[in-house]
């Protein structure tokens, strides 16, 4: 959830370019991978993956 909330704040001040700091491996992966699960997991990664769909460059660290 922190990751979907850090990704609206910066998207609602008009960064279309950031790096995202996690230290869950797990979210990391689901992330990049763009996989679709139907677990509750699996619909915050990919809100998550729409909101970045919308972002010029955003790096993982």
């Amino acid at each position: 959830m922190g990751v979907t909330q850090a990704v609206r704040v910066a998207m609602e001040a008009g960064f279309r370019a950031f790096i995202l700091e996690t230290d869950s491996v797990t979210l990391w992966i689901a992330t990049k991978s763009g996989r679709k699960e139907s677990s509750r997991f699996g619909l915050v990664v990919s809100n998550i993956g729409n909101m970045l769909s919308n972002c010029n460059d955003v790096s993982f660290s």
